[in-house]
């Protein structure tokens, strides 16, 4: 999928604080604005459930079957160990800055979660991942429109530094792009199923022109296409 930079770039810009808004100016831009509470593992959240209704389903550990997008077929290893230190409840409210001109008609749906942080044990048969990754792990009963739906929790997370042998460059022609970024996006049920996808969003200029080009690397579990 081809993605023309100077669009994605309208959503987002540098040097902005925890707001959304440039440093010394004021941004009309709405934003989620969140509130952390901590909690205890098994202390019920104001979302109605505790972080160990999701944390005690989920296996020690567990192997699954692996699809590579280049035809291989692997297995992943997988575990997660929750820092229960870190549980706590995270509040998200839509704000609208009042800058007393036009604004953007932009609705922003803020859904609040439960958080943990706690790493990620990943590894595959052949070999080209074999991690352990520093995640936060988001916990919720709504959707993203927040109607209600069975717990579930979800990881997106940068990868960066990988210490398997996994090489993008065994997915893409490395001529066709002049920058790259990865990352893992998972979800886990609160019957402990496991799916998820390796990811990567390559980008590259000709002339004046800018896009990027996204990638679907490796995948696996069955609640994930």
């Amino acid at each position: 999928m081809l993605i023309p930079l100077a669009l994605s770039l309208m959503a987002c810009t540098t040097d902005q604080d925890d707001t959304g808004a440039d440093p010394g100016t004021t941004s009309s831009m709405p934003y989620c604005e969140e509130t952390e509470t901590a909690l205890e593992r098994d202390e019920e959240s104001p979302l109605g459930f505790a972080a160990s209704a999701l944390l005690d389903a989920l296996p020690i550990s567990q192997e699954l079957d692996l699809s590579w997008d280049d035809g291989a077929a692997d297995t992943l290893s997988w575990a997660f160990s929750p820092d229960d230190a870190s549980v706590r409840y995270v509040d998200s409210v839509a704000v609208y800055p009042d800058t007393g001109g036009a604004a953007p008609a932009i609705a922003v749906i803020c859904i609040p979660y439960v958080a943990v942080d706690g790493t990620l044990d990943l590894v595959s048969g052949d070999g080209r991942l074999d991690e352990a990754l520093s995640v936060t792990l988001s916990m919720s009963n709504t959707d993203d429109v927040g109607s209600p739906i069975e717990l579930s929790g979800t990881i997106h997370q940068a990868l960066d530094g990988l210490s398997g042998t996994l090489d993008l460059d065994d997915f893409v022609d490395p001529s066709s792009y002049d920058s790259a970024s990865l990352w893992l996006d998972s979800a886990v049920s609160s019957t402990g199923a496991f799916s998820g996808e390796v990811s990567a969003q390559t980008e590259a200029t000709d002339g004046k022109m800018a896009w990027a080009e996204l990638h679907t690397l490796a995948w696996w579990g069955d609640d994930w296409e």
